[in-house]
């Protein structure tokens, strides 16, 4: 639950039943109805990315995507969202997304369908 009430936090979400408001909450739903697309896209082509890289043993780099939340009162903000797809035995995949709260990080120029820059061994 550490991460639901972190989640919860986040959204400005209080009281006794706030994280567990969230359980069971698509996590596109916490998005801006213009962001969600580009999300189920960005996750959609990293599960392809996944499987291609899986079969070879190896592991792709983090890639980001800015979207904006809605926070409990309504009012957008912006994060950055950072995803990597883990294959484990099975043919299982895990995705593993982190949320980086602001948007100063992001140039005004800046795109998100540019291609990751290359992690150093």
């Amino acid at each position: 639950t550490g991460f639901v009430d972190r989640l919860a936090k986040l959204l400005m979400k209080s009281g006794s039943g706030a994280a567990a408001s969230l359980v069971g909450t698509e996590f596109a739903q916490l998005m801006d109805a213009d962001d969600r697309f580009r999300f189920r896209n960005f996750i959609s082509e990293a599960q392809v990315t996944c499987e291609t890289s899986g079969s070879a043993g190896l592991q792709s780099p983090a890639k980001s995507l800015f979207v904006n939340f809605r926070d409990s009162a309504g009012i957008p903000f912006r994060v950055e969202l950072f995803h990597v797809c883990i294959p484990q035995l099975a043919s299982q995949q895990v995705h593993l997304i982190g949320i980086c709260e602001g948007e100063s990080r992001q140039p005004p120029e800046a795109r998100d369908d540019l291609p990751p820059l290359p992690l150093p061994p």
